[in-house]
């Protein structure tokens, strides 16, 4: 997927007053078509650094191709929050940092007064504004103006009994009872393969909680693309019955629920363990993280983090050459969830 590589290049503004270096450039054979993250002018207006210039932007080409991707970590691109780090505090930087995900902020902390605190901060006038504030406290709600609350929890109590579903990233947190959620509405598309790949690849799924549903229609996709007939026409009758059951699959989630929170808490001095489990058959390779937390009283709670699943590849694999592959997949999940947590991890 990649070849040669090349230095020293230079990212320029068009009038030739800012310049930025850019990191070494890696020719790839496929480059990601994905354009979610460009600011259109629409969206450009409701951006503070972008609003003076949204009307300069131009309208997204979906036809024009993409040469180029810069990595979102490049040292330069963050030099605002650096910049604020000394006047800001070092949490503020961290938070900018390493827990925004495209435009959404996500932080625990252990007591209100903390995260209000880290908020204000962050919420830099002219800069950076923080709104569409969700938490699973009323006081730090109350902290912070009308307009700056998420849109559905204005003028109710977090503590209701069932408010609103709060959703980043394709994951859904019930604020009142702690826990992740799935809520799942698949649209009805045509029974070809067109369809059938627009439905599968519409399930966003980064902690992998619904994976054994999305694997099933990754193997559904993969009988069928082979078939000698077009992406527009209709698939086999005697596989419509497979393909209804498994698009009714997902709803039967909607009663899972994961606590948010590892055990009752990775403060103070717990012991933590995590631990990686691998599996593969001649279809499919998986792998799954939990943590396990033992406090100073000698109780014991195991939390799932992080799983990953995958189609076997295709052709002549023994059973051992996939559990190797699970394997390598085991230790990947372990190195992004040694990265991710930032706790002491004492075994794994």
């Amino acid at each position: 997927m990649s070849g040669r590589r090349a230095t020293g290049y230079v990212a320029e503004s068009t009038d030739g007053l800012i310049q930025m270096d850019l990191p070494p450039l890696i020719e790839c054979k496929d480059t990601p078509n994905d354009r979610e993250e460009i600011p259109i002018p629409e969206i450009a207006e409701h951006i503070l650094h972008l609003a003076d210039i949204a009307s300069q932007i131009p309208h997204l080409n979906y036809d024009a191709p993409i040469a180029l991707l810069i990595s979102r970590d490049m040292v330069d691109a963050h030099r605002a929050a650096f910049s604020v780090k000394e006047a800001f505090g070092y949490d503020v930087c961290d938070f900018v940092l390493n827990n925004f995900y495209v435009d959404d902020g996500l932080l625990s902390l252990p007591d209100v007064e903390s995260a209000v605190d880290i908020l204000k901060r962050t919420h830099i006038e002219g800069i950076l504004r923080l709104h569409k504030i969700s938490s699973n406290s009323q006081e730090l709600m109350d902290s912070f103006p009308s307009e700056d609350i998420a849109e559905n929890l204005k003028n109710i109590s977090c503590q209701t009994e069932n408010p609103p579903l709060q959703r980043s990233l394709g994951i859904f947190w019930d604020i009142s009872r702690e826990t992740f959620t799935c809520t799942v509405s698949l649209d009805k598309k045509p029974f070809t393969k067109r369809g059938v790949l627009s439905t599968v690849g519409s399930l966003y799924d980064p902690l992998c909680l619904l994976a054994p549903i999305t694997i099933k229609g990754k193997m559904f996709f993969r009988n069928v693309i082979n078939m000698k007939s077009g992406w527009n026409a209709p698939l086999p009758s005697d596989l419509e019955r497979e393909w209804h059951q498994w698009w009714c699959s997902p709803k039967e989630l909607e009663i899972l629920n994961i606590p948010r929170c590892y055990g009752s808490g990775t403060t103070g001095k717990n012991i933590n363990e995590l631990h990686v489990f691998s599996d593969s058959s001649s279809e499919a390779i998986a792998a799954v993280a939990f943590l396990r937390t033992i406090n100073c009283e000698g109780q014991t709670e195991v939390s799932f983090v992080l799983g990953k699943a995958k189609l076997a590849s295709a052709g002549g694999h023994t059973i051992p050459r996939l559990e190797l592959c699970a394997a390598v997949l085991a230790t990947q999940i372990k190195d992004t969830v040694i990265v991710s947590l930032h706790l002491d991890i004492n075994k794994v």
